[in-house]
């Protein structure tokens, strides 16, 4: 069986140049090679159990979302949650209002 390593050929070619260039023995990068790699199962994992196939469908919905939200200023989001803010002061006045009704007609015998 091929180590799971083998799959990321290109990446590592240029994690051993990088090591070779730096002086580091081939016996103290393995083990951190190994540790990446099940790093990037384990997060390739979750993202699958959310709907998102791995690391790239990840990275391009995030690209997806950026590019939708990248016509809309800082200002247009706050004015819109001051908007949303506003709204829930008014229902909250209207529910206290509607308990205060509701009260009443009970008083009266409504």
């Amino acid at each position: 069986m091929a180590h799971p390593l083998l799959d990321w050929a290109p990446v590592l070619w240029l994690v051993l140049a990088r090591a070779g260039q730096a002086g580091d023995a081939m016996d103290d990068l393995l083990p951190q090679l190994d540790a990446l790699m099940a790093f990037t199962a384990e997060l390739d994992a979750r993202l699958q159990s959310t709907g998102v196939a791995g690391i790239a469908d990840a990275l391009a919905l995030h690209a997806r979302v950026r590019n939708a939200l990248a016509g809309i200023s800082a200002a247009d989001l706050d004015a819109r949650l001051a908007a949303v803010e506003a709204l829930q002061q008014e229902l909250a006045t209207l529910a206290k209002t509607l308990g205060g009704v509701r009260w009443l007609k009970r008083l009266v015998g409504g």
